[in-house]
């Protein structure tokens, strides 16, 4: 039985949005490289012509899930951090927070496009990528970049505002606070009985003192 291709809200989506959710759903259970054309066809009921009207190949597909789940959530996290009204290390920890909860939370079963997965099977499925697709690659390059300048633009404000020492060197600062907000992630990852909250707050807190007047 084909499936009917509804978003969230119950509306019909495209043929190209469902073969790219259908696609990023399945490549957090299985693997990007473990989904074949054949396995897409089945969970949305399409035709394989279908498929290939919108996408030349499976590296097209893959391509279209980064630019949706990576920069998309960029600019989100992005407009949300802008927009965030606290001192520097509140709007740390929000982004923090932000990022880990993005569409899904941190604790329960969280829900995607229907489907149940975990945050983490996310972050997996980025560094997977990162290793088996160098094609891939440059997409990630032009994201951390787009982040540092924005992080640059965090630290240079908090400085201007007096809230941190006007004796650093803020692009030091955002290597040392880049490196915590992607290492806390993995750290998350290969330690997953210890609290997500915990390791957030005691990096910030050691980063923080740092760099605090």
């Amino acid at each position: 039985m084909k499936k009917k291709n509804k978003n969230k809200d119950g509306d019909k989506k495209s043929n190209k949005d469902s073969i790219i959710d259908t696609a990023f759903v399945l490549s957090l259970k299985k693997g990007f490289d473990n989904v074949s054309i054949k396995l897409i066809q089945d969970e949305t009921g399409l035709a394989a012509g279908s498929i290939y009207y919108h996408f030349k190949d499976k590296n097209d597909i893959l391509r279209s899930i980064l630019m949706k789940h990576l920069f998309v959530n960029f600019l989100n996290f992005k407009k949300q951090v802008e927009s965030f009204e606290g001192t520097v290390i509140e709007r740390l920890r929000f982004a923090f927070l932000f990022k880990a909860h993005s569409f899904v939370c941190i604790e329960g079963s969280p829900v995607y496009e229907g489907e149940l997965f975990s945050y983490k099977e996310f972050f997996t499925f980025l560094v997977s990528i990162i290793h088996a697709h160098p094609e891939a690659r440059p997409l990630f390059y032009q994201l951390y970049d787009g982040l540092f300048v924005f992080l640059k633009e965090v630290f240079q404000e908090a400085m201007d505002n007096d809230e941190i020492r006007d004796d650093l060197d803020v692009e030091s600062v955002v290597i040392y606070f880049q490196t915590l907000f992607e290492g806390y992630i993995n750290l998350w990852i290969v330690k997953p009985n210890y609290p997500f909250e915990k390791i957030m707050d005691i990096n910030l807190q050691y980063f923080y003192n740092s760099i605090k007047k």
